[in-house]
């Protein structure tokens, strides 16, 4: 099944990284650093294999931004020239990751990203350097992921613009967020398209309301540990949050085991009383049964069901029944501490109705004999004696 994963890092020159070296490592090509002078040769990378490179810039960009090693050199020229207070630690691009749906073939992912990179970046003025890669060799083969090298100034006719967009963790937070709502969006759309039922969500579980804890992505270290059968610290986060998730799920059809068990002994015990209850006026007929009726109604609350019914109003006609049971509504899944609750809610009526149960059968010990339960209604309406006005 398709699953949402997109990740944001920055290249940093502070952090020893050079966007350069990055263009080509994720290109598997070949690249001279003009700034430093080194070539940097990924040619004979191959543990995954490279399905798609490109490179996509705005339309009003000069014809060199389409050429990878080009844009790169120039995107650190232009920190050079424009940065001269922190050139040193500037960061020259952005680095996203993400994992493409395993229902589509390659040409259909590589649209959809196309798609994603058109809305996202270049029809803003950023160039991207896309590489997608297939699966490893030992690895899961459903694996294929995009590699999007971002700019991280804006492009014109003249070049680079000599003004970066300046972002604080808060801003960055926001602007990665959009992206992966625009992921997921992109993504569906062409799931869709393609006649696929599933979609991808970029909310957490917790915003989705699922009731599961989310595992951690492994990273290409972890997994190759994990392949070659040594256990990796996430690897073994991941096994625990397993088995607590499978554990929860079994708690959970325990407590919907149990509150189903609690339903039906309410059930038992109400159709137990309405058949007491009928009985007691067959064997004393001395008020009438409209009068009888009365009584139980007003010395009992209405059921749930009743409550609910009276506040829908009027029923509705065959044809409108005959509608609402062809189109039943979707049952609603019940979480952990929801199905706790309604358990606990369920044991509360089922003793109140116990205990209601045996005051009536002590009731009827003491009532005297040919006295109905709407006779003792009855006089105490009568002798009921008024307050003051």
């Amino acid at each position: 099944m398709a699953i949402f994963h997109l990740s944001h890092k920055a290249i940093s020159r502070g952090q020893g990284q050079s966007i350069v070296a990055a263009a080509a490592y994720q290109s598997r090509g070949r690249i001279r650093d003009e700034r430093s002078g080194q070539v940097k040769d990924y040619t004979r990378k191959a543990e995954q294999e490279l399905l798609f490179s490109g490179v996509y810039a705005p339309k009003n960009a000069p014809e060199w931004a389409r050429d990878r090693g080009a844009l790169w050199n120039a995107a650190e020229r232009a920190e050079d020239e424009h940065n001269r207070t922190s050139s040193r630690v500037a960061i020259t691009g952005q680095h996203i990751e993400i994992a493409l749906p395993n229902e589509l073939t390659a040409e259909q992912n590589r649209y959809a990203v196309q798609d994603f990179i058109r809305e996202n970046f270049t029809r803003h003025g950023y160039a991207v350097d896309l590489n997608i890669h297939g699966p490893d060799r030992d690895g899961d083969q459903r694996n294929i992921h995009a590699h999007l090298l971002i700019t991280m100034r804006t492009l014109n006719e003249k070049g680079f613009s000599p003004v970066k967009l300046q972002m604080d963790r808060t801003e960055l937070s926001k602007w990665v967020t959009h992206w992966r709502q625009g992921w997921a969006k992109t993504a569906n759309r062409h799931l869709e398209r393609h006649g696929h039922e599933a979609r991808i969500d970029h909310r957490s579980l917790e915003a989705q309301g699922i009731d599961r804890e989310a595992s951690q992505h492994l990273g290409p270290t972890a997994a190759k540990m994990e392949r070659e059968g040594k256990a990796s610290e996430r690897g073994n986060e991941n096994r625990a949050t397993d088995t607590r998730n499978r554990r929860r799920w079994e708690r959970l059809g325990e407590l919907h085991r149990e509150l189903s068990q609690v339903n039906g002994q309410i059930a038992t015990e109400q159709a137990r009383s309405a058949q007491a209850y009928s009985m007691e006026d067959a064997q004393n007929p001395t008020v009438g049964w409209w009068k009888a009726a009365r009584a139980r109604a007003a010395m009992h609350t209405p059921t749930p069901t009743q409550a609910h019914a009276q506040a829908a109003g009027p029923r509705p006609s065959p044809t409108q029944a005959t509608a609402q049971r062809a189109t039943p509504p979707p049952t609603p899944t019940l979480s952990p501490t929801e199905a706790l609750e309604k358990l606990a809610q369920a044991r509360k009526a089922a003793r109140a109705l116990r205990e209601r149960e045996e005051q009536q059968r002590r009731e009827r010990e003491e009532r005297q004999p040919g006295r109905s339960i709407a006779d003792d209604w009855l006089d105490a309406m009568l002798n009921k004696k008024d307050g003051p006005r």
